[in-house]
């Protein structure tokens, strides 16, 4: 797309900047209390982001970004349906919301799993490469071994986002009662839909993160754990970010895929390039 910088285009960029606008409204409100401010500009966020994501990216959209559209309309009826409802209700209006736009999130991610944490790589794919060269064996026993590394290393570094979840789940389970379950599925959904955001690379993979620090500030607020100054304006700040974080990995995502060769010249390259080294000096 003609204009784009990193997957932004200009139209996406002046909703983004609307979204910051709107965003630095919302917070002031909160930090004074709230108040019709408050309530008036919460919808209006997830609307931007969603015109920054539909501006940034060119029909046909595919999966990720249709389903990423609907993972936001989603949190846009989580930040809207539970001001009209009251006590347990708005509650569970709001998880449920989420809870959907994570699931959501996460089959959007899912095709990508192979660039995320998750990914257990072919050890013996580097060496299918260089078949038909020298050292054919030693170079493939390397490559088996560097992606056992890799694929151990990605298996750990999910643990800490396991372990959150867990720890989340533990401090709350004493004032959840019966909302229990849903809060263990909330929390196995989101921890999924992070570790799947690394496969959107850097700025998806903190979205992701940041994400599990929004949502983990309102578990602890509701169930009495832990409050902060200020604390929905931190929650709102983290929650703003992280969907910003996701949408710009997508849109990077988006970017990065049209400047890749197509599968039959890349297939073409490889099969070509023992020859082009037998022939280097």
């Amino acid at each position: 797309m003609r204009g784009m910088r990193g997957g932004v285009g200009a139209l996406a960029r002046a909703a983004l900047l609307a979204l910051a606008l709107v965003t630095a409204v919302h917070l002031g409100a909160q930090l004074r209390g709230g108040g019709h401010v408050a309530e008036v500009t919460q919808p209006l966020l997830m609307p931007l982001l969603l015109g920054a994501l539909l501006a940034g990216t060119e029909p046909p959209r595919g999966r990720l970004v249709r389903l990423f559209a609907l993972g936001l309309v989603l949190s846009w009826a989580g930040d809207t349906l539970p001001r009209f409802l009251d006590g347990q209700a708005q509650f569970l209006a709001m998880l449920t919301s989420f809870l959907l736009a994570q699931i959501v999130y996460a089959l959007a991610l899912w095709p990508l799993r192979g660039g995320s944490l998750l990914a257990a790589r072919s050890p013996g794919r580097s060496a299918a490469r260089s078949a038909g060269s020298r050292g054919a064996e030693g170079r493939e026993a390397r490559s088996r071994g560097d992606g056992t590394g890799r694929a151990l290393a990605g298996r750990a570094a999910v643990l800490p986002y396991l372990g959150a979840a867990a720890l989340i789940v533990g401090l709350c389970t004493p004032s959840a009662g019966v909302l229990l379950p849903a809060l263990v599925v909330y929390a196995a959904a989101i921890c999924a839909m992070a570790v799947l955001a690394t496969g959107l690379g850097v700025r998806g993979g903190i979205g992701g993160a940041v994400f599990v620090v929004s949502d983990s500030l309102i578990a602890l607020n509701t169930f009495d754990v832990l409050t902060l100054p200020a604390h929905e304006v931190w929650v709102m700040a983290t929650y703003v970010a992280a969907q910003v974080l996701l949408v710009l990995g997508v849109l990077g995502h988006r970017a990065r895929a049209g400047r890749r060769p197509r599968d039959g010249a890349g297939r073409h390259d490889a099969a070509i390039s023992p020859h082009r080294d037998a022939q280097r000096p």
